[in-house]
Protein backbone atom coordinates (compact mmCIF):
# COMPACT_ATOMS: atom_id res chain seq x y z
CA UNK A 1 0.00 0.00 0.00
CA UNK A 2 1.16 3.60 -0.79
CA UNK A 3 -0.14 6.30 0.74
CA UNK A 4 0.42 9.77 -1.03
CA UNK A 5 0.08 13.28 0.89
CA UNK A 6 -0.66 16.58 -1.41
CA UNK A 7 -0.53 19.99 -0.07
CA UNK A 8 -2.63 22.67 -1.07
CA UNK A 9 -0.68 25.24 -3.10
CA UNK A 10 -2.75 28.35 -5.00
CA UNK A 11 -3.82 27.42 -8.24
CA UNK A 12 -1.22 24.57 -8.22
CA UNK A 13 -3.54 22.74 -6.45
CA UNK A 14 -5.81 22.29 -9.77
CA UNK A 15 -2.99 20.27 -11.39
CA UNK A 16 -2.28 18.35 -7.79
CA UNK A 17 -5.94 17.22 -7.59
CA UNK A 18 -5.72 16.03 -11.05
CA UNK A 19 -2.93 13.87 -10.56
CA UNK A 20 -4.23 12.85 -7.28
CA UNK A 21 -7.68 11.73 -9.14
CA UNK A 22 -5.53 9.74 -11.18
CA UNK A 23 -3.64 8.32 -8.29
CA UNK A 24 -6.60 6.90 -6.73
CA UNK A 25 -8.19 5.04 -9.11
CA UNK A 26 -4.91 2.84 -8.76
CA UNK A 27 -5.23 -0.37 -6.43
CA UNK A 28 -3.18 -0.39 -3.28
CA UNK A 29 -3.02 3.35 -3.36
CA UNK A 30 -4.53 6.05 -1.12
CA UNK A 31 -4.51 9.58 -1.20
CA UNK A 32 -4.53 12.19 1.54
CA UNK A 33 -4.17 16.08 1.60
CA UNK A 34 -3.03 18.93 3.82
CA UNK A 35 -5.69 21.89 3.09
CA UNK A 36 -5.13 25.24 3.65
CA UNK A 37 -8.68 26.58 3.57
CA UNK A 38 -12.08 25.29 3.49
CA UNK A 39 -12.56 26.77 -0.24
CA UNK A 40 -9.98 23.31 -1.13
CA UNK A 41 -12.61 20.77 1.23
CA UNK A 42 -14.73 20.20 -1.98
CA UNK A 43 -11.54 18.97 -4.19
CA UNK A 44 -10.66 16.08 -1.91
CA UNK A 45 -12.48 12.90 -0.34
CA UNK A 46 -14.32 13.02 3.01
CA UNK A 47 -12.18 12.33 6.41
CA UNK A 48 -8.79 12.23 3.70
CA UNK A 49 -7.63 15.61 4.59
CA UNK A 50 -6.35 17.28 7.61
CA UNK A 51 -7.53 21.16 7.69
CA UNK A 52 -4.84 23.94 8.99
CA UNK A 53 -6.39 27.42 8.55
CA UNK A 54 -7.03 30.13 10.57
CA UNK A 55 -9.43 28.95 12.36
CA UNK A 56 -6.86 26.56 13.99
CA UNK A 57 -7.50 25.56 17.94
CA UNK A 58 -4.27 27.09 19.55
CA UNK A 59 -5.08 25.17 22.60
CA UNK A 60 -6.11 21.87 21.62
CA UNK A 61 -2.84 20.44 21.14
CA UNK A 62 0.45 20.22 23.49
CA UNK A 63 3.67 20.40 23.00
CA UNK A 64 4.85 16.94 22.13
CA UNK A 65 7.31 17.45 19.31
CA UNK A 66 9.37 20.61 18.90
CA UNK A 67 11.08 22.17 15.46
CA UNK A 68 14.27 23.01 14.83
CA UNK A 69 14.97 26.89 13.42
CA UNK A 70 10.95 27.46 14.01
CA UNK A 71 12.09 31.51 13.51
CA UNK A 72 13.91 30.75 10.55
CA UNK A 73 10.10 29.97 8.78
CA UNK A 74 8.24 32.38 10.83
CA UNK A 75 11.24 35.03 9.48
CA UNK A 76 10.37 33.44 5.74
CA UNK A 77 6.58 33.22 5.56
CA UNK A 78 5.40 36.06 3.20
CA UNK A 79 1.73 36.12 5.77
CA UNK A 80 2.99 34.96 9.27
CA UNK A 81 4.49 37.76 11.47
CA UNK A 82 7.01 36.89 14.13
CA UNK A 83 4.72 37.29 17.29
CA UNK A 84 4.27 34.55 19.90
CA UNK A 85 1.19 33.58 18.90
CA UNK A 86 2.13 33.25 15.08
CA UNK A 87 4.76 30.97 16.48
CA UNK A 88 1.89 28.98 18.50
CA UNK A 89 0.33 28.39 15.74
CA UNK A 90 3.13 26.93 13.55
CA UNK A 91 4.29 24.78 16.77
CA UNK A 92 0.35 23.38 16.74
CA UNK A 93 0.64 23.15 13.13
CA UNK A 94 3.60 20.75 13.47
CA UNK A 95 2.12 18.94 15.83
CA UNK A 96 -0.67 17.67 13.91
CA UNK A 97 0.59 16.92 10.94
CA UNK A 98 3.15 15.23 12.90
CA UNK A 99 0.32 13.32 13.73
CA UNK A 100 -1.68 13.23 10.42
CA UNK A 101 1.58 11.70 8.90
CA UNK A 102 2.00 9.11 11.57
CA UNK A 103 -1.37 8.18 11.51
CA UNK A 104 -2.71 7.85 8.10
CA UNK A 105 1.38 6.08 7.33
CA UNK A 106 2.75 8.45 5.02
CA UNK A 107 5.06 7.38 1.79
CA UNK A 108 5.04 10.30 -0.07
CA UNK A 109 4.53 14.00 0.00
CA UNK A 110 3.66 16.26 -3.11
CA UNK A 111 4.15 19.83 -2.46
CA UNK A 112 5.91 22.92 -3.04
CA UNK A 113 8.36 24.01 -0.35
CA UNK A 114 7.05 28.27 -0.62
CA UNK A 115 4.83 28.70 2.81
CA UNK A 116 5.06 27.96 6.11
CA UNK A 117 2.67 24.88 6.15
CA UNK A 118 4.90 23.22 3.14
CA UNK A 119 7.71 23.93 5.31
CA UNK A 120 7.04 22.87 8.56
CA UNK A 121 5.45 19.55 6.70
CA UNK A 122 8.86 19.32 5.37
CA UNK A 123 10.88 19.84 8.95
CA UNK A 124 8.46 17.54 10.39
CA UNK A 125 9.35 14.44 8.20
CA UNK A 126 13.15 15.55 8.23
CA UNK A 127 13.11 14.84 12.08
CA UNK A 128 10.51 12.17 12.70
CA UNK A 129 10.04 10.15 9.63
CA UNK A 130 13.45 9.61 7.89
CA UNK A 131 11.86 7.00 5.48
CA UNK A 132 8.99 9.53 4.56
CA UNK A 133 10.10 11.39 0.62
CA UNK A 134 8.96 15.00 0.56
CA UNK A 135 9.10 15.48 -3.14
CA UNK A 136 8.93 19.12 -4.70
CA UNK A 137 8.23 18.56 -8.55
CA UNK A 138 9.76 21.50 -11.09
CA UNK A 139 10.63 21.95 -14.21
CA UNK A 140 13.98 21.43 -15.96
CA UNK A 141 14.51 24.53 -18.40
CA UNK A 142 16.78 22.85 -20.12
CA UNK A 143 14.55 19.52 -21.41
CA UNK A 144 11.71 19.87 -23.13
CA UNK A 145 8.88 18.53 -21.00
CA UNK A 146 10.71 16.63 -17.94
CA UNK A 147 10.39 17.72 -14.50
CA UNK A 148 13.13 17.31 -11.85
CA UNK A 149 12.49 16.14 -8.43
CA UNK A 150 13.70 18.11 -5.25
CA UNK A 151 13.49 17.23 -1.95
CA UNK A 152 15.20 19.72 -0.25
CA UNK A 153 13.96 23.17 0.80
CA UNK A 154 17.50 24.95 -0.23
CA UNK A 155 16.86 23.12 -3.53
CA UNK A 156 20.06 21.47 -2.88
CA UNK A 157 19.42 17.76 -3.24
CA UNK A 158 19.08 17.44 -7.57
CA UNK A 159 17.14 13.96 -7.39
CA UNK A 160 15.94 11.27 -5.11
CA UNK A 161 14.97 8.78 -7.54
CA UNK A 162 17.53 7.65 -11.06
CA UNK A 163 15.72 7.37 -14.48
CA UNK A 164 18.46 6.03 -16.21
CA UNK A 165 16.16 5.30 -19.13
CA UNK A 166 15.08 8.47 -19.85
CA UNK A 167 15.25 10.24 -23.78
CA UNK A 168 15.55 13.87 -23.44
CA UNK A 169 15.03 16.61 -26.33
CA UNK A 170 17.60 19.26 -25.36
CA UNK A 171 15.99 22.78 -25.86
CA UNK A 172 19.80 23.86 -26.17
CA UNK A 173 20.61 27.84 -26.62
CA UNK A 174 17.21 28.57 -27.65
CA UNK A 175 15.09 29.09 -24.64
CA UNK A 176 12.09 27.42 -26.26
CA UNK A 177 9.22 26.73 -23.33
CA UNK A 178 11.34 28.42 -21.09
CA UNK A 179 10.76 31.80 -23.03
CA UNK A 180 7.29 31.02 -23.23
CA UNK A 181 6.23 30.47 -19.81
CA UNK A 182 8.54 33.47 -18.72
CA UNK A 183 6.52 35.61 -21.05
CA UNK A 184 2.98 34.40 -19.80
CA UNK A 185 3.59 35.11 -16.12
CA UNK A 186 4.89 38.71 -17.27
CA UNK A 187 1.90 39.31 -19.16
CA UNK A 188 -0.08 37.27 -16.98
CA UNK A 189 1.60 39.74 -13.90
CA UNK A 190 1.29 43.04 -16.01
CA UNK A 191 -1.80 42.95 -17.21
CA UNK A 192 -3.44 43.25 -14.13
CA UNK A 193 -2.35 47.41 -14.03
CA UNK A 194 -3.89 48.19 -17.34
CA UNK A 195 -7.19 50.14 -16.40
CA UNK A 196 -9.40 47.04 -16.45
CA UNK A 197 -6.94 44.76 -14.73
CA UNK A 198 -7.17 46.82 -11.86
CA UNK A 199 -10.98 47.11 -11.84
CA UNK A 200 -11.41 43.64 -11.91
CA UNK A 201 -9.00 43.47 -9.41
CA UNK A 202 -10.84 45.85 -6.63
CA UNK A 203 -14.16 44.17 -7.67
CA UNK A 204 -12.72 40.97 -6.82
CA UNK A 205 -11.85 42.45 -3.53
CA UNK A 206 -15.33 43.63 -2.61
CA UNK A 207 -16.64 40.25 -3.45
CA UNK A 208 -14.47 38.47 -2.20
CA UNK A 209 -13.80 36.50 -5.25
CA UNK A 210 -9.79 34.49 -5.06
CA UNK A 211 -9.61 35.77 -0.88
CA UNK A 212 -10.59 32.52 0.90
CA UNK A 213 -10.81 34.48 4.09
CA UNK A 214 -9.66 31.45 6.12
CA UNK A 215 -6.05 30.79 4.32
CA UNK A 216 -3.16 30.67 6.56
CA UNK A 217 -1.15 31.04 2.94
CA UNK A 218 -2.85 34.54 1.90
CA UNK A 219 -2.47 38.21 2.90
CA UNK A 220 -4.77 39.61 5.00
CA UNK A 221 -8.26 39.05 3.83
CA UNK A 222 -10.05 41.97 5.76
CA UNK A 223 -10.93 44.50 2.64
CA UNK A 224 -9.37 47.46 3.77
CA UNK A 225 -5.98 45.73 4.01
CA UNK A 226 -6.61 44.53 0.43
CA UNK A 227 -7.65 47.60 -1.15
CA UNK A 228 -4.17 49.48 0.52
CA UNK A 229 -2.13 46.66 -0.92
CA UNK A 230 -3.67 47.21 -4.12
CA UNK A 231 -3.44 50.60 -4.52
CA UNK A 232 0.01 50.50 -2.77
CA UNK A 233 1.12 48.07 -5.59
CA UNK A 234 -0.67 50.45 -8.49
CA UNK A 235 1.75 53.39 -6.93
CA UNK A 236 4.72 51.33 -6.97
CA UNK A 237 3.69 50.05 -10.88
CA UNK A 238 3.86 53.14 -12.14
CA UNK A 239 6.07 55.08 -10.52
CA UNK A 240 8.78 52.51 -11.81
CA UNK A 241 7.54 52.61 -15.09
CA UNK A 242 7.51 56.56 -15.73
CA UNK A 243 9.89 57.86 -12.34
CA UNK A 244 12.72 55.22 -12.84
CA UNK A 245 15.57 56.19 -15.28
CA UNK A 246 16.49 53.45 -17.21
CA UNK A 247 19.40 53.38 -19.89
CA UNK A 248 18.44 51.07 -23.16
CA UNK A 249 20.73 48.06 -23.99
CA UNK A 250 22.88 50.38 -26.53
CA UNK A 251 23.69 52.43 -23.68
CA UNK A 252 25.32 49.96 -21.55
CA UNK A 253 29.13 50.78 -20.46
CA UNK A 254 32.19 48.94 -21.56
CA UNK A 255 32.66 46.83 -18.43
CA UNK A 256 29.60 45.76 -16.01
CA UNK A 257 28.02 42.99 -13.28
CA UNK A 258 24.48 42.33 -14.69
CA UNK A 259 22.15 41.86 -11.18
CA UNK A 260 18.85 40.36 -12.13
CA UNK A 261 16.63 40.70 -9.25
CA UNK A 262 14.01 38.23 -8.50
CA UNK A 263 10.31 38.56 -7.82
CA UNK A 264 9.43 39.17 -4.21
CA UNK A 265 8.02 37.48 -2.15
CA UNK A 266 9.18 34.45 -3.43
CA UNK A 267 11.18 31.03 -2.23
CA UNK A 268 14.07 31.54 -4.40
CA UNK A 269 14.65 34.90 -1.98
CA UNK A 270 12.56 33.98 1.52
CA UNK A 271 13.38 30.31 1.57
CA UNK A 272 16.63 29.45 -0.76
CA UNK A 273 17.97 32.33 -0.25
CA UNK A 274 17.29 32.52 3.41
CA UNK A 275 19.95 34.77 5.03
CA UNK A 276 20.78 36.33 2.18
CA UNK A 277 17.36 37.64 1.37
CA UNK A 278 18.14 41.28 0.92
CA UNK A 279 18.22 41.96 -2.71
CA UNK A 280 19.84 46.02 -2.00
CA UNK A 281 21.96 44.52 0.62
CA UNK A 282 23.35 42.00 -1.86
CA UNK A 283 23.75 44.78 -4.15
CA UNK A 284 25.26 47.30 -2.15
CA UNK A 285 27.92 44.34 -1.16
CA UNK A 286 28.76 44.13 -4.91
CA UNK A 287 29.08 47.41 -5.27
CA UNK A 288 31.67 48.00 -2.49
CA UNK A 289 34.06 45.82 -4.37
CA UNK A 290 33.55 47.37 -7.80
CA UNK A 291 36.98 49.26 -9.24
CA UNK A 292 36.18 52.96 -10.92
CA UNK A 293 35.53 51.66 -14.49
CA UNK A 294 32.90 48.94 -13.56
CA UNK A 295 29.20 49.97 -13.15
CA UNK A 296 26.71 47.34 -11.92
CA UNK A 297 23.67 47.07 -13.95
CA UNK A 298 20.20 46.06 -12.83
CA UNK A 299 17.75 44.52 -14.46
CA UNK A 300 13.96 44.27 -12.93
CA UNK A 301 12.18 41.23 -13.15
CA UNK A 302 9.19 41.60 -15.75
CA UNK A 303 6.73 40.05 -13.43
CA UNK A 304 8.16 41.96 -10.24
CA UNK A 305 6.95 45.53 -11.68
CA UNK A 306 4.83 46.79 -8.37
CA UNK A 307 6.73 45.09 -6.03
CA UNK A 308 9.40 47.42 -5.17
CA UNK A 309 9.04 50.88 -3.90
CA UNK A 310 9.99 54.73 -4.10
CA UNK A 311 13.06 54.10 -1.19
CA UNK A 312 14.56 51.14 -2.83
CA UNK A 313 15.05 52.81 -6.09
CA UNK A 314 15.48 55.79 -4.16
CA UNK A 315 18.49 54.10 -2.39
CA UNK A 316 20.07 52.51 -5.83
CA UNK A 317 20.09 55.95 -7.19
CA UNK A 318 22.11 57.57 -4.73
CA UNK A 319 24.98 55.22 -5.47
CA UNK A 320 27.68 55.87 -8.70
CA UNK A 321 28.36 53.53 -11.01
CA UNK A 322 24.72 52.16 -10.69
CA UNK A 323 22.47 51.81 -13.54
CA UNK A 324 18.87 50.01 -14.17
CA UNK A 325 18.11 49.11 -17.96
CA UNK A 326 14.82 48.75 -19.13
CA UNK A 327 13.17 45.02 -18.31
CA UNK A 328 12.87 44.55 -21.71
CA UNK A 329 15.86 44.65 -22.65
CA UNK A 330 17.03 41.40 -24.40
CA UNK A 331 18.43 38.78 -21.00
CA UNK A 332 20.74 37.41 -23.31
CA UNK A 333 22.44 40.65 -25.28
CA UNK A 334 23.07 41.72 -21.50
CA UNK A 335 24.47 38.33 -20.31
CA UNK A 336 26.57 37.91 -23.02
CA UNK A 337 28.72 41.11 -22.45
CA UNK A 338 28.87 40.94 -18.69
CA UNK A 339 31.92 40.39 -16.33
CA UNK A 340 29.70 38.09 -14.73
CA UNK A 341 25.89 37.54 -13.59
CA UNK A 342 24.51 37.80 -10.14
CA UNK A 343 21.43 37.07 -8.12
CA UNK A 344 20.49 34.99 -4.91
CA UNK A 345 19.72 32.12 -6.73
CA UNK A 346 18.19 32.69 -10.10
CA UNK A 347 18.03 30.81 -12.89
CA UNK A 348 19.42 33.57 -14.79
CA UNK A 349 22.70 32.00 -13.47
CA UNK A 350 21.39 28.63 -15.06
CA UNK A 351 21.21 30.80 -18.34
CA UNK A 352 24.26 32.65 -18.38
CA UNK A 353 26.40 29.18 -17.83
CA UNK A 354 24.54 28.36 -21.07
CA UNK A 355 26.01 30.97 -22.35
CA UNK A 356 29.56 30.47 -21.15
CA UNK A 357 29.11 33.47 -18.63
CA UNK A 358 30.12 33.44 -15.38
CA UNK A 359 27.72 33.99 -12.35
CA UNK A 360 28.22 34.78 -8.48
CA UNK A 361 25.06 33.81 -5.96
CA UNK A 362 24.27 33.79 -2.76
CA UNK A 363 23.09 30.19 -2.38
CA UNK A 364 23.61 26.85 -2.76
CA UNK A 365 20.81 25.42 -5.22
CA UNK A 366 21.50 22.17 -7.35
CA UNK A 367 22.75 24.08 -10.48
CA UNK A 368 25.36 25.83 -8.69
CA UNK A 369 27.71 22.70 -9.17
CA UNK A 370 28.31 24.00 -12.67
CA UNK A 371 31.87 25.13 -13.57
CA UNK A 372 30.55 29.07 -14.81
CA UNK A 373 28.85 29.30 -11.34
CA UNK A 374 30.29 30.35 -8.07
CA UNK A 375 28.45 30.63 -4.65
CA UNK A 376 29.56 33.31 -2.14
CA UNK A 377 28.48 34.96 0.90
CA UNK A 378 29.50 38.33 2.74
CA UNK A 379 32.10 36.57 4.43
CA UNK A 380 33.61 35.73 1.11
CA UNK A 381 33.62 39.63 -0.21
CA UNK A 382 35.44 40.88 2.62
CA UNK A 383 38.14 38.01 2.16
CA UNK A 384 38.49 38.64 -1.09
CA UNK A 385 39.66 41.22 -3.98
CA UNK A 386 37.29 41.79 -7.06
CA UNK A 387 40.04 40.19 -9.33
CA UNK A 388 39.45 36.90 -7.30
CA UNK A 389 35.59 37.61 -6.97
CA UNK A 390 36.05 37.27 -11.07
CA UNK A 391 38.23 34.84 -11.54
CA UNK A 392 38.61 32.35 -9.11
CA UNK A 393 36.38 29.48 -7.78
CA UNK A 394 34.87 28.76 -10.89
CA UNK A 395 35.94 25.36 -10.84
CA UNK A 396 32.65 22.88 -11.09
CA UNK A 397 31.66 20.02 -13.72
CA UNK A 398 31.41 21.54 -17.40
CA UNK A 399 27.96 21.75 -18.77
CA UNK A 400 27.94 18.57 -20.59
CA UNK A 401 28.20 16.32 -17.53
CA UNK A 402 25.66 18.40 -15.84
CA UNK A 403 23.16 17.88 -18.62
CA UNK A 404 23.96 13.73 -18.22
CA UNK A 405 23.80 13.82 -14.50
CA UNK A 406 20.16 15.91 -15.01
CA UNK A 407 19.41 13.51 -17.68
CA UNK A 408 19.32 10.52 -15.04
CA UNK A 409 17.40 12.64 -12.77
CA UNK A 410 14.03 14.13 -14.65
CA UNK A 411 10.89 12.49 -15.63
CA UNK A 412 8.08 13.06 -18.30
CA UNK A 413 5.80 15.75 -17.53
CA UNK A 414 5.22 19.73 -17.58
CA UNK A 415 4.71 21.05 -14.34
CA UNK A 416 2.87 24.90 -14.11
CA UNK A 417 0.51 27.02 -12.84
CA UNK A 418 -2.38 25.90 -14.74
CA UNK A 419 -3.76 29.36 -14.83
CA UNK A 420 -0.63 30.22 -17.12
CA UNK A 421 -0.24 26.69 -18.71
CA UNK A 422 -3.49 25.08 -18.81
CA UNK A 423 -2.17 22.58 -21.28
CA UNK A 424 -0.43 21.03 -17.79
CA UNK A 425 -3.94 20.04 -17.49
CA UNK A 426 -3.96 17.46 -20.43
CA UNK A 427 -5.02 13.88 -19.87
CA UNK A 428 -1.73 12.40 -21.15
CA UNK A 429 0.83 15.14 -19.11
CA UNK A 430 -1.18 14.30 -16.08
CA UNK A 431 -0.92 10.66 -16.35
CA UNK A 432 2.97 11.27 -17.64
CA UNK A 433 3.54 12.65 -13.89
CA UNK A 434 1.15 10.11 -12.08
CA UNK A 435 3.14 7.63 -13.99
CA UNK A 436 5.99 8.73 -11.88
CA UNK A 437 4.63 8.41 -8.83
CA UNK A 438 3.31 5.29 -9.28
CA UNK A 439 6.89 3.71 -9.97
CA UNK A 440 8.97 5.11 -7.66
Amino acid sequence: MKNYLFITNSNKTLLYNKIADELSCQKDVNVYWIVTSKKYISLVQPKNYLLINRGIDLNSYGSSIEIESLNEILYSDRILGCTKNDKKILEVSAEKIYLFIKGKKINYIIGELTTSIELITYRVIKQYFSEVKYLMLQNFKLYKDNFVVLSDEYLKTEHVFENINNDVTVLGQNKIGVAREASKIAKTANRKFKIKGILDHFVKIFIGKDYPLDDLTVPDSRILQRLIRGANKVFRFYYYKYFVKKILSDELPDKYILITLHKTPESSVDVVGRYYEDQLTNIINLWRKIPNDVYIVIKEHKSALGDRGKRFYGVLKSFTNILIVSEQSDIEELMKNALFVSSISGTSAFEAAKLGVKSVIFSDVYFAKLQMIKSITPKYLRSHTFDELLNDGFDGVSFDEFLEEMRKSTWKGRISDPLIDPSVLEVSNIQSIANFLKEI
